[in-house]
């Protein structure tokens, strides 16, 4: 093995890609661009000439010369694309909190496809399929501060739902959401400085004109590098971990290593509302559970410190590097909420066909000046998961309207929009059935009134022949026919069961009075 065969080999492998194939490819390879050289001519077609043996190097001596010059560290990056080792191979020489002055500094959010099928709360017979589930992490503290169970796909109109759920007052959203379980984070979180995601909710608009008003600073990952936001992912597999233990229809997160990528829905249980709060269930104890003895120093364990999410959270504001900001409920709704045109009638506020009203329009008198001058237009921002509560601007003072739906209204606050446009589309579905129905229905009562309207026909006829065929022809008046049929009804009564009268209580006696009085009140209004 000479020097000049050994620099041919190593010249030849660094125009190989990496991955590099397997070592009986790969000195093949090497020798095709490097020891092959000549070509001669065979049934008028030039093939390569094999050199002789001897004037080449064997596999042996090509896989010497090329490990005995890399490390074990070069041989490895050579086995594996350089996107993969960054991804999972890297020297983890940083922490993710690095460079983060607090809690409430920085969040990192991110979705994923829920490991479970839904069912429909509108029919649970109904299986609703799989959901899509925003989490939001503060960076420093590791603790989970908002999260948001949706079923249309990643967007940034979703991002905003699950950031309105971690800004907003607790207190609204678990009203809104319908479960009382806290993050168990004191304080409670602000909206973050800064916000870490993923390039597909950026790249938008719409981002553009939110991130101006309410986040002072974003960034976003490179793509395919899940890595660099690692905590949140983390967090995705221990949510699914912990659902697949207990919950029926939740999938194990692992199937793939366990070729046990099939599912069956038919196993599913949970609804939305009833899957989010599972979720809030889990999230609260990994606040308040989760081991971060790793990230107490010496003065965190003689401050007796809890090494936990919420502990390192409620840490941080007592030593004065949390950070906290003030926004005003307009600000987070109106720009972190979806917008829509109601409309004001004289029965109130109408959206998506329901009806919403307050104290404060009943004493503006809205639907008096839209029953007398007409209705107009109102701007609203609503809350998919929930039709009970939407808000719109204070035209008369400052802040926002919050508008409650009516208990007339066919919709409820535990139903989501998503779920009414369902209602909406299987009404749609069955409209031609139930017409038909309808009309099959009227041509039987149609036909029955045809009937019963000959019979009387021939009946009337038959009886005005023989009263005119009768020993006397004298009509009675209408009064009189009147007095007969009258005398008729009473004449006729039912026998007596008994010749001594049933003992009646006092109790009989008092409902017969007020039954009596109701009727006669009724009888009065009917006229």
């Amino acid at each position: 093995m000479s020097s000049e065969w050994a620099a041919r080999v190593i010249a030849a492998d660094a125009l190989i890609p990496s991955p590099k194939p397997t070592w009986p490819k790969r000195c093949a390879l090497i020798l095709k661009s490097s020891f092959i050289s000549e070509v001669s001519l065979v049934d008028g077609r030039l093939e390569l000439t094999m050199p002789a043996k001897g004037t080449y190097p064997n596999a042996r001596q090509i896989k010497r010369t090329l490990t005995r010059r890399l490390s074990q560290l070069e041989r490895l990056l050579g086995s594996t694309t350089k996107r993969h080792f960054d991804t999972n191979m890297r020297g983890l020489s940083g922490r993710s909190w690095e460079g983060v002055p607090g809690p409430n500094h920085t969040w990192a959010i991110d979705s994923t496809v829920g490991d479970i099928y839904l069912r429909s709360s509108i029919n649970p017979a109904w299986i609703l399929g799989r959901p899509i589930v925003y989490l939001i992490v503060d960076v420093w503290s590791t603790a989970i501060v908002g999260f948001h169970v949706c079923l249309a796909g990643p967007s940034w109109d979703m991002a905003k739902l699950a950031l309105f759920n971690a800004a907003a007052e607790q207190e609204l959203i678990a009203r809104l959401r319908n479960y009382s379980t806290g993050f168990m984070l004191d304080p409670a979180p602000t909206m973050c400085f800064e916000l870490l995601a993923d390039r597909g909710e950026y790249l938008s608009k719409k981002h553009q004109q939110t991130a101006m008003r309410l986040i002072p600073m974003t960034s976003y990952t490179p793509p395919y590098r899940g890595d660099l936001k690692g905590i949140v992912e983390t967090l995705h597999k221990i949510q699914k971990d912990e659902l697949f233990m207990f919950v029926p229809g939740a999938m194990n997160a692992r199937r793939a290593e366990m070729e046990l990528r099939k599912a069956d829905p038919s196993k599913a249980v949970l609804t939305l509302p009833e899957y989010v709060a599972v979720l809030s269930e889990l999230f609260a104890t990994y606040n308040i559970s989760a081991n971060r003895e790793h990230r107490l120093d010496a003065q965190m364990v003689g401050h007796g410190v809890l090494p936990c999410p919420a502990g390192l959270w409620n840490f941080g504001f007592r030593a004065g590097i949390g950070y906290q900001r003030e926004c005003a409920f307009s600000d987070l709704a109106g720009d972190l909420l979806p917008t829509a045109s109601a409309s004001v009638n004289k029965h109130g506020v109408r959206h998506f066909g329901q009806d919403y009203t307050s104290a404060e329009i009943e004493a503006r008198q809205w639907a008096a000046h839209a029953r007398n001058f007409g209705g107009r237009p109102l701007a609203v921002n609503y809350y998919p998961p929930s039709m009970g509560t939407i808000w719109t601007p204070n035209t008369g003072g400052l802040g926002m309207l919050e508008l409650s739906i009516t208990q007339e209204s066919r919709s409820n606050p535990a139903i989501s929009i998503e779920e009414w446009a369902d209602v909406e589309a299987l009404n749609a579905m069955k409209r031609t059935d139930w017409e038909h129905h309808r009309i099959h229905q009227l041509i039987k009562q149609l036909t029955r009134v045809d009937a019963i309207t000959q019979a009387a026909t021939q009946r009337t006829k038959l009886a005005i022949e023989a009263e005119k065929d009768g020993p006397q022809n004298v009509q009675p008046t209408i009064a009189e026919v009147r007095a007969m049929e009258l005398a008729r009804s009473q004449s006729v009564q039912p026998a007596a069961t008994s010749s001594a009268p049933a003992a009646v209580s006092e109790e009989e006696m008092h409902y017969a009075d007020v039954a009596a009085a109701v009727l006669q009140e009724v009888n009065w209004e009917a006229r």
